[in-house]
């Protein structure tokens, strides 16, 4: 029942997506791919992507700057908590974290090779992130939990075949995983926890 209510959900947001009139092409300033977006209120906002990159707005949008990361992964997802704290998940097991809103990056004590695709904090101190080794012998996925502020992960390992591209917690029990089978290019939900 909880899968046929997910799936209707992602149909109803999924009429949101639609472009409409009224949008406005904003520049980010770079030529490097883009893969995830957040902002904490209509203005300030953070868009990460391949090769590393973190860009920051504090107007809305019209113009970013650049962050540094540290790291040249490719970030995929992140999740911000409040102005000042936020998460970004990416690959080779890489989440990294700040606590003064992106003036400085920290990584975490997950140790993984899977490459990260999602992360969701439910409240400030309780986290999963979610992902998969690629390695065609021996692939696997799992979903990583917090509970301390992203300080220590453990894992979970996941049986599945499937790609896990994303996961949403709504409490530290229920959370789904949306997969992602390689050579289908479809995808399928199921309940994790």
């Amino acid at each position: 029942m909880k899968i046929g209510i997910l799936i209707f959900l992602f149909f109803i947001d999924s009429k949101v997506c639609i472009p409409q009139s009224g949008w406005t092409n904003l520049n980010s300033g770079t030529d490097s791919s883009l893969n995830s977006v957040q902002f904490i209120n209509s203005l300030t906002g953070w868009c990460i992507g391949n090769g590393g990159i973190i860009l920051n707005t504090t107007n809305g949008g019209f113009t970013w700057e650049k962050q540094n990361s540290g790291f040249n992964f490719n970030l995929n997802s992140m999740c911000f908590t409040s102005l000042t704290t936020g998460y970004i998940a990416g690959d080779s097991g890489l989440i990294i974290k700040t606590t003064n809103g992106g003036k400085s990056w920290n990584r975490t004590s997950l140790i993984s090779y899977h490459n990260l695709t999602s992360l969701n904090f439910i409240n400030d101190s309780t986290g999963f992130a979610g992902g998969s080794n690629l390695d065609n012998y021996n692939p696997t996925n799992k979903i990583y939990k917090s509970i301390d502020f992203g300080n220590s992960w453990d894992s979970i390992e996941v049986q599945t075949e499937f790609t896990i591209t994303r996961v949403h917690f709504v409490s530290s029990q229920i959370g789904w995983a949306v997969r992602l089978p390689p050579a289908l290019g479809g995808a399928a939900a199921s309940k994790d926890h």
